[in-house]
């Protein structure tokens, strides 16, 4: 009789499986004509999403690997110019507000960031600090050039050109003023170098004791 019993369960279970079976392939049918319906205004945007999302898995999933390649590729470059126009922007806020600032805050702001700055700087390794001070020189003397080529551009195409001498002391005394420039800046580096050097052996020297 038990073993009877036994079967009947199996068999009612069986039934109940086979109609629940029944009723996910009838759900699944319906969910799928739902999706391939177009999208109704009450449809909400969450919704909306969701089946866009699925329709972008299915159209790059039927894609040929030639397909994937270029469609990855305009992604790529989409999301890289977006990143750009995006730190544009950024950049754009930061000045407008930096320019909205009263003067007191511009100054408080700006003493920050130096402070902030200097605290950077000091924190370099000697080598980072040579690499660093060695591109500031070059940018600097980059620069200096650019400008010396406009100025000198500009006084050729509007002033007359002077007399021999004036002009050749005119050279000589940019020369000298340019070179006790770059003389100060380098004294200024070597002092801020050492500087540096110096802390850091003070640190070492504090967590050996």
């Amino acid at each position: 009789m038990a073993v009877k019993t036994d079967e009947e369960t199996e068999a009612s279970q069986a039934k109940k499986n086979e109609q629940r079976r029944k009723r996910y392939r009838e759900k699944t049918l319906e969910e799928e004509a739902a999706e391939n319906k177009p999208a109704k205004k009450s449809q909400s945007h969450e919704d909306q999403l969701a089946s866009r999302r699925m329709k972008d898995r299915q159209r790059y999933a039927s894609m040929t690997p030639e397909q994937r390649q270029v469609y990855n590729a305009k992604r790529r470059e989409q999301y890289h110019r977006q990143s750009e126009n995006s730190r544009h922007r950024r950049r754009e806020r930061e000045r407008a507000r930096y320019h909205s600032l009263p003067q007191e805050s511009a100054k408080d702001r700006n003493a920050r960031r130096a402070k902030l700055e200097r605290e950077r700087y000091q924190r370099l390794a000697p080598e980072d600090l040579e690499a660093k001070n060695r591109k500031r020189r070059e940018r600097a003397a980059m620069a200096r050039q650019k400008k010396s080529d406009s100025r000198s551009g500009d006084t050729s195409s509007e002033a007359p050109a002077p007399a021999p001498d004036a002009k050749d002391d005119a050279t000589n005394a940019a020369a000298a003023a340019a070179a006790a420039v770059e003389e100060a800046a380098q004294a200024v580096e070597d002092a801020a170098t050492k500087a540096a050097v110096e802390a850091g052996e003070k640190a070492a020297e504090r967590v050996a004791i």
